[in-house]
């Protein structure tokens, strides 16, 4: 049998429209269950197990901002980390559509929210 799953993800908040960043971003990935990817997780929790990491999921704005767990690493780990996440993604057969809406373009956090 088929089935789709889809993850949804947001970069941004429905904040004060003037005191965040300039865009929203929504990501959405599509994994269709046919499409083994358990090789590719396994490898990539390997590597992440093999930097000392004891971390359930990953965001990338942590390690990019050196917070919380990530402090302690220096800029080439923190690239390393990334290229993982990278490859991980570019291997597993999913697809993935971000919607990027311009913040500027909203008066209101109702008018970003129908956006």
């Amino acid at each position: 049998m088929k089935e789709l799953s889809v993850f949804i993800d947001e970069s941004g908040d429905f904040g004060d429209i003037k005191d965040n960043h300039e865009n929203y971003l929504v990501t959405f990935v599509f994994h269709n269950q046919l499409d083994d990817i358990s090789s590719e997780i396994n490898t990539l929790e390997k590597k992440i197990k093999d930097l000392k990491l004891n971390v359930e999921y990953i965001h990338t704005g942590p390690i990019i901002r050196r917070e919380g767990i990530f402090q302690k690493f220096s800029l080439d780990e923190r690239r390393n980390l990334i290229y993982k996440i990278l490859n991980f993604s570019i291997k597993c057969p999913v697809k993935y559509h971000c919607v990027i809406i311009n913040r500027n373009d909203a008066f209101d956090k109702v008018q970003l929210s129908g956006k």
